[in-house]
């Protein structure tokens, strides 16, 4: 995706520019009079930072022109609407995906939680149920929480890690965890954060 769409200002509609894509950004190339190359970013007069570096990494000036499209301004203009519209497109749709996904993991575990609560009136302490539970409880706000009664007394909290929430549940006694005791368990910590509490999957 190009970083850098901009309209090209102050130029007439007929002028012919050239149009150097690479996979990170739109470069606009200018031939000077004696030969060598401006290369800026589109819609801007001032050179790229390490313009030569560029220029020979593509193998030199004839490479760089061979790589440039010619667009009239106007066709110019046409094609940046069209990328930006596209790019609005993507992330609409990127998010809409991310929505539809959480929302399908938040029935799922709301599901799981309901039945080990039709099941059981205390629920069993083990890593299985602990999850269902994290899991539940992380898609809740605290406040609206109503813990469930397990086996093992316990208290549960709720971070804000860097912006990704995350529930951690701590035992009054430990239990076994592929082999481990473990009391400290947590559910939508990232990598680095509560890192002394063991992660349920």
């Amino acid at each position: 995706m190009k970083t850098n769409l901009q309209a090209i200002t102050n130029q007439s509609s007929s002028e012919v520019i050239k149009i150097l894509e690479t996979n990170n950004f739109y470069y606009e190339v200018k031939v000077n009079t004696d030969g060598t190359l401006l290369i800026t970013y589109v819609g801007e007069s001032k050179s790229i930072d390490n313009a030569g570096l560029l220029i020979h990494s593509m193998g030199g000036i004839d490479k760089v022109l061979a790589r440039c499209k010619d667009y009239m301004l106007e066709e110019w203009e046409t094609k940046l609407k069209t990328e930006q519209e596209k790019i609005k497109a993507d992330r609409k749709a990127a998010r809409e995906n991310l929505l539809n996904r959480r929302f399908k993991y938040q029935t799922q575990h709301e599901a799981d939680y309901k039945a080990l609560l039709e099941k059981n009136e205390v629920i069993e302490t083990t890593v299985e149920n602990i999850g269902i539970v994290l899991r539940y409880l992380n898609d809740c706000n605290w406040g609206s929480w109503e813990l469930p009664k397990m086996t093992i007394g316990y208290s549960c909290s709720q971070y804000d890690c860097d912006g990704k929430q995350a529930t951690t549940m701590i035992l009054e006694t430990p239990i076994d965890m592929y082999g481990k005791k473990v009391n400290k368990l947590q559910v939508g910590a990232p990598r680095g954060h509560l890192s002394n509490y063991h992660r349920v999957w």
